[in-house]
């Protein structure tokens, strides 16, 4: 956790005249800074997998074929979620320091250091999971907060030519891999294509703004970048995406039946949730194949009464008012947000707000370049904006002094990306050896194959692509699957390896690969 005091110094700025904070629990310092100005705080947990508890064990992230941990007994699960919470407490010693040096009481800065003594939001359904006695105290379960618009000025209208082609004749599958396991779809589309025509069926592919579509595509089937899900899904027959917790909040609110690929991340635990509700049914990513694809879209059927009944209970919740009725009545009407990693729909329609998500618009930027005007990103597949350089914030740091990040010192020099005060991240001091460093990466791109983890872990590596920040934040998605690779012992190596943008475009290259395909 390197730029945890950055984040103190950074949050106490964005705090400024506010009266209130909410964050997600991956902003650590939120504790601390909220003891130090006196202000009330509140967490918001957007998934399940956010509120671990001992009676509704967690999918994990790095092994979504493990069902069988929804069956374990409470005192068994006790001590597992204790271990694994014991395992990656040392990573947390900073945070742990900082907690101590504020007079916080000891707590796990990853768990329940991040319970908030006033109000926990649990901002999901009850159709995707019901409260449990081990929740932290004060918690309230708002359901999803709905938003299904890219900030790109789309209207409220399908595009006319899949308004045409549902109308033609019956209802499509949707195929749909949310907003960022998009950006690594592998043969999921190519499969999707195939699978549909032996159903003999339709189908709607949303490929992401700026991929190129499936070339030649067979009648029956068309691909768009992106449709409002609100929109689109209700006319499906049924649904199939990654599981991301939006896309599926979504899938439920349509009342149809949905099979889920999961990636990483929550997305395993979300869609086995689903499948437990009765809704639909799950196949991981790194097992997809054209037969299970088609096998599981003809069991489909079958979940349309529970998928309809959980449509029902998702449609008559309103996270985005239940939450703001919440604060407001708890903290005034003056609320300050802060999203360290990814924006979140609850910013849109709250009064007024400190910090907007702009920031958070730019800290995985997937093209980067320096003008004399200022800094263009291109954000994965949807956003690009320009900063001029009078408007440039703090985002992160850059790391070390390899000569691979050498071409980042002139950013580090425009105040985009600042140093410590040492200059560079302490475990990123010395670069890896070259050997040492392709040892690494050949061990790295075996064991996540073997482990039927190259897909997942392409998706992770896509999401956090190094810009300055990489691991400091990558490693929240990519240690859960590194972890069986490699061991604890050796993560701190492939953290420094994985900060510099050519390994990690080396480690891309070895997984994607035929044997990497789903």
């Amino acid at each position: 956790m390197p730029g945890l005091s950055d984040m103190r110094v950074d949050l106490r700025a964005a705090l400024e005249g506010a009266d209130a904070l909410i964050t997600h629990p991956i902003l650590y310092v939120a504790p601390v800074v909220a003891k130090e100005l006196s202000l009330p705080w509140a967490c918001g947990f957007l998934s399940p997998i956010l509120l671990p508890s001992i009676y509704d064990l967690p999918i994990p992230p790095f092994r979504p074929e493990a069902q069988w941990v929804k069956n374990i007994r409470p005192p068994l699960s006790k001590w597992i979620l204790g271990m694994g919470m014991r395992h990656i407490r040392p990573w947390a010693a900073p945070a742990d320091a900082m907690r101590a040096a504020a007079g916080l009481p000891s707590a796990h800065p990853l768990f329940a250091g991040m319970h908030s003594p006033v109000l926990n939001l649990a901002l999901f359904s009850k159709a995707l999971a019901l409260p449990e006695k081990d929740w932290p105290q004060n918690t309230v379960q708002t359901g999803f907060p709905f938003y299904d618009r890219l900030q790109g000025g789309e209207t409220d209208a399908l595009p006319e030519a899949l308004e045409a082609f549902l109308q033609a004749s019956s209802a499509p599958i949707l195929f749909t891999l949310g907003s960022s396991a998009v950006m690594t779809p592998g043969r999921f589309f190519q499969l999707a294509i195939e699978a549909t025509q032996k159903l003999g069926a339709r189908a709607v592919l949303l490929t992401g703004k700026g991929v190129t579509p499936p070339a030649n595509l067979p009648p029956g089937i068309i691909a768009i970048p992106y449709a409002p899900h609100s929109l689109i899904m209700p006319r499906c027959q049924a649904i199939v995406h990654q599981g991301g917790v939006g896309t599926t909040g979504q899938a439920l609110r349509s009342g149809r039946p949905q099979l889920i690929v999961p990636f990483s991340h929550d997305q395993p635990d979300n869609g086995w949730r689903v499948v437990r509700a009765g809704a639909g049914r799950v196949v991981p990513i790194g097992r997809v194949t054209g037969l299970k694809l088609l096998t599981a879209l003809r069991a489909l059927p079958s979940c349309e009464a529970d998928a309809k009944r959980l449509g029902e209970i998702v449609a008559s919740e309103n996270g985005v008012d239940a939450a703001f009725v919440l604060a407001a009545a708890g903290y005034g009407l003056a609320l300050a947000f802060w999203y360290w990693l990814f924006p979140h729909p609850l910013a849109l329609f709250l009064p007024t707000i400190a910090l907007t998500s702009a920031l958070a618009e730019y800290l995985f930027p997937r093209e980067f370049r320096l003008t004399e005007k200022g800094v263009y990103a291109s954000c994965g597949p949807f956003q690009k904006l320009f900063l001029a350089w009078e408007d440039v914030k703090r985002a992160s740091h850059v790391p070390g002094d390899s000569p691979a990040m050498r071409w980042l010192v002139e950013v580090r020099s425009a105040g985009l990306y600042p140093l410590t005060e040492a200059g560079k991240m302490n475990w990123l001091d010395t670069p890896l050896p070259d050997d040492e460093r392709e040892s690494l990466l050949d061990t790295l791109a075996d064991g996540l194959k073997k482990r039927g983890l190259a897909i997942p872990a392409l998706f992770a590596l896509e999401l956090h692509r190094p810009l300055g920040n990489t691991l400091a934040h990558g490693l929240m998605g990519l240690t859960p699957l590194l972890g069986p690779v490699l061991g604890a012992a050796r993560l701190e190596k492939a953290a420094a390896l994985l900060a510099d943008p050519t390994a990690v475009d080396a480690l891309i290259e070895r997984l994607n690969t035929e044997e990497a395909a789903p």
